[in-house]
C-alpha cells in the first residue's frame, strides 16, 4: 500500500507576515538613516528594554519601550562635540514617548530641574536651579511656576507666594535681605500693587536703608487687601 506523505497546509498572508516580524533580542538592528537599535523586540516594535543611537540627532537613550515608544524608566544623553562624549539630559519616567513621572532635566544652559512631569511638560511639584544661580521650588503647570512656590534669587532676596504662567501673581511675601525689609500684599503680573512694607533684621542688612519704617496698624489690614484683590490689585475707592 503506498504511503502519502500529507501536503503542508500553505501559510495565510498573516501567518507570512507574522514570521518576518522581529520579536525578542535582537543584537542590533542599523535603520537605513543610520539609527542604531540594540535590545527586545515585539512584532516589529521596540519592546522592552533597549538602547537606541540617533546618528542624525547625535543623542541617545537606554531604557524601556513599550510598543516602538519610549515607557517606564529611562536616561536619554546628548552628544557633546566639545568633549567628544554624551551627556545625560533627562534620568527619569516616560509615558508613550513623553516625559511623565518623576524626573531630572539637565539643560545645556546648566540649568537643572528635578521634579513632576506630564506628557513632556514641567507639572505638578518641582524645583528648578536656574543657570545665574536663582532658584524655584514650588508647583508648575504648562512648564511655568504657577501655584504656590518659592523663588530664591542670587543676591540672597526671596519671593514667597503665589504664582500665575511664570509670574508673581495674588498673595505673596517679598524679603528685601539686602535692605531689610519685608513686603506682604497683592503682586499683580510680577508687580506689587496694594501691601505693607515693614523692617525685617535691619541690623544684619548689607545695605539698609538710613530710617526705620514707622508701625502703622490698620483696624481691617486684612479687608482692605480683600478688597483690592477683587478690583484687581487696585485701592478701594
Amino acid at each position: 500500500m503506498a504511503f502519502h506523505k500529507p501536503k503542508k497546509r500553505a501559510l495565510t498572508t498573516a501567518e507570512r507576515e507574522a514570521k518576518t516580524m522581529i520579536t525578542g533580542k535582537r543584537a542590533c538592528v542599523f535603520s537605513p538613516n543610520g539609527d542604531v537599535y540594540k535590545g527586545e523586540w515585539l512584532n516589529n516594535l521596540k519592546h522592552g528594554k533597549g538602547i537606541e543611537f540617533k546618528n542624525i540627532a547625535g543623542s541617545k537613550f537606554q531604557g524601556q519601550w513599550k510598543l516602538g515608544k519610549r515607557d517606564g524608566y529611562g536616561v536619554s544623553s546628548e552628544w557633546n562635540c566639545e568633549l567628544n562624549q554624551f551627556e545625560k539630559s533627562f534620568i527619569g519616567y516616560w509615558k508613550n514617548g513623553k516625559k511623565h513621572g518623576f524626573g531630572t532635566m539637565f539643560y545645556k544652559n546648566l540649568g537643572v530641574y528635578e521634579g513632576e512631569w506630564c506628557q513632556g511638560v514641567k507639572e505638578g511639584f518641582g524645583i528648578m536651579y536656574y543657570e545665574n544661580g536663582d532658584i524655584y521650588e514650588g508647583y508648575w503647570r504648562r512648564d511655568m511656576a504657577h501655584g504656590l512656590g518659592i523663588l530664591r534669587l542670587v543676591n540672597g532676596n526671596k519671593y514667597e507666594g503665589s504664582f500665575e504662567d511664570g509670574i508673581a501673581n495674588g498673595k505673596g511675601v517679598f524679603y528685601y535681605f539686602h535692605l531689610g525689609k519685608i513686603y506682604e500684599g497683592l503682586w499683580k503680573k510680577g508687580s506689587p500693587v496694594c501691601g505693607t512694607i515693614s523692617d525685617s533684621e535691619r541690623e544684619e542688612a548689607a545695605t539698609p536703608s538710613t530710617y526705620s519704617i514707622t508701625t502703622i496698624r490698620l483696624v481691617d489690614a486684612n479687608g482692605v487687601l480683600n478688597e483690592a484683590e477683587k478690583e484687581g490689585g487696585r485701592f478701594p475707592p
